[in-house]
């Protein structure tokens, strides 16, 4: 019977495979007439595009219909495996059969099932639940497995990084690969995945994406070209929509390729490479890293504050050279750039205005002033660096927070499940959201750092003694952190230039041009200590 067994797993095995490769056919194909039927109804007007239209809608909902059902088989199929493969592991660990029977509980289903309560043993039909099943109940009672958990292609719903670091490391070479080459978004952005397996999962995701793009920016450009004279008949509504649609398009395009053209890239001083560990191009959020956090011994987390858009291509570059910046300091300061990683982390939603000029009352009266920029991502920046801690041995980990970012990172920082062992402000607007002495943060060493004529500091703008625009003010003796001094990058009545100033990098440092924040923050990023001398 153990054969018989043994075969039959190989035959559902080889069945759910070979549906899936259905699935992902039958997708194809319903998304190419989808797009056919949709061109042919744009030649007609009245009743017959209505009713191409009504033709497109019912297949579409058809063939969606046929995949959810085909996908539920595959479900069944793979839950079947899993009970199985169960009952082999309850083999191991000698788990008996039935109350006061003998023998193991995978040998007693491969001999007809498993135990009946009372003795004896059910049918592998009532074990298997049979085709219709939904998939096993979870085992928090709520509700039931999702398909990619049934088929093992993701971790259960609400694991933890570490246990999703367990649940990724458990599996073959070969279902790894499956899920890379198949399943790609199920990892892509899930903490607790190595950093090189996300970059790999990202990178497919987004030559997806563009592939996606180019195939509407041509569907668009027919469309508009068709409405054309002579022959073309003018929709000029339609012509604007178009138009606006291929303008956003081309937005998100643009955002991509100069993300792809980073990928190959490297610093000034190290070969550090590009890792891509998280984009949406609906939310504007995104997360790159310089270098590998699984690898490197010296890892930093820097946020960046107002402005940050990875559509903007200028401000995503700018706050990437940031990164790069701490990555070439390290090298030039103590020699270790090549195993330092920084990560831009946006992947929340950052605010883009300072200052509102309809409102004149004074202070941040713009987005940076609102409180939900920085708390919407505190929860996901926490569970970001337990990930982080799961799939790296690093030596140190500093978080870094700019302007809003500081006070996003402070937020952060005040979870108990934040993990990092420095944490920086600089030109903070505030400690965080109710943040207002360091020992209110889940970090042992906290530092900051202001430059002179910093506009942050400005009092009344946002500075007011022991408070700030989110939470304590940081360069505040009363806040507890440890202060470290930083240059004016341009004279005291450029205020901006001040406050862009503190990643500034030359390659020449050791010559002279010396930029004493970037200098401490690389202190502090490999030795714990601001001002650890360097070859400077």
């Amino acid at each position: 019977m153990a054969n018989k067994v043994d075969a039959d797993l190989e035959q559902m095995r080889n069945a759910a495979d070979e549906t899936d490769n259905v699935i992902s056919e039958l997708r194809k194909d319903s998304q190419s007439i989808d797009v056919g039927l949709f061109n042919l109804a744009q030649n007609f007007e009245g009743d017959a595009a209505d009713n191409l239209m009504g033709f497109r809608n019912s297949f579409a909902m058809e063939a969606g219909m046929v995949q959810a059902r085909l996908g539920d088989i595959v479900m069944a199929l793979r839950q079947n495996i899993a009970n199985y493969s169960e009952t082999d592991s309850a083999n191991a660990e000698g788990i008996t059969g039935a109350s006061g029977g003998s023998g193991s509980l995978a040998d007693a289903l491969r001999d007809g099932g498993a135990a009946r309560e009372g003795g004896g043993f059910h049918s592998r039909g009532e074990v298997g639940g049979g085709i219709d099943s939904p998939g096993a109940a979870r085992p928090d009672g709520e509700g039931f497995l999702s398909r990619a958990e049934a088929n093992n292609e993701a971790p259960r719903r609400g694991a933890e990084p570490e246990e999703v670091t367990e649940w990724w490391d458990n599996l073959s070479e070969e279902q790894q690969q499956h899920i890379l080459e198949n399943r790609p978004e199920n990892i892509a952005e899930l903490d607790g995945i190595p950093f090189d397996v996300r970059n790999e999962a990202n990178t497919a995701l987004l030559e997806s994406e563009l592939s996606d793009i180019d195939t509407r920016l041509s569907d668009i450009r027919s469309q508009m070209d068709a409405m054309q004279p002579p022959e073309g008949q003018m929709d000029a509504a339609r012509y604007r929509e178009l138009a606006q649609e291929g303008r956003e398009l081309t937005q998100r395009q643009d955002a991509l390729e100069n993300l792809q053209s980073k990928l190959d890239s490297s610093t000034q001083l190290t070969d550090q490479p590009h890792l891509l560990l998280a984009f949406d191009t609906e939310a504007d959020n995104v997360i790159m890293s310089v270098g590998d956090p699984g690898t490197s011994a010296y890892i930093a987390t820097y946020v960046p504050g107002t402005g940050m858009s990875m559509l903007d291509t200028d401000r995503f570059n700018t706050e990437l050279g940031r990164s790069r910046s701490l990555v070439d300091s390290a090298e030039l300061e103590y020699g270790v750039g090549n195993d330092t990683a920084v990560i831009m982390y946006a992947n929340f939603e950052n605010p883009q205005t300072v200052f509102d000029i309809t409102n004149v009352t004074g202070g941040f009266t713009g987005e940076a002033g609102e409180a939900h920029y920085v708390t919407n991502g505190a929860e996901g920046l926490a569970t970001f660096t337990e990930g982080l801690a799961s799939t790296s041995d690093y030596q140190s980990h500093t978080a870094i927070g700019h302007s809003a970012g500081g006070a996003a990172v402070g937020t952060a920082a005040a979870l108990d499940n934040f993990q990092a062992d420095n944490l920086i402000y600089v030109g903070s607007a505030g400690a965080g959201d109710g943040v207002y002495n360091a020992s209110d943060l889940s970090v042992d060493n906290v530092f900051s750092t202001a430059a002179p004529s910093d506009f942050i500091n400005v009092p009344g703008l946002g500075s007011i003694g022991e408070t700030h625009v989110h939470g304590g003010n940081v360069v505040n003796p009363s806040f507890g952190a440890d202060f470290f001094g930083s240059d004016n990058r341009g004279n005291r009545f450029q205020m901006g230039e001040n406050h862009r100033g503190y990643f500034d990098f030359s390659p020449d440092g050791a010559d002279g041009d010396h930029n004493r924040g970037l200098e401490g923050m690389t202190g502090v990023m490999v030795h714990n200590d601001p001002r650890h001398p360097g070859s400077n």
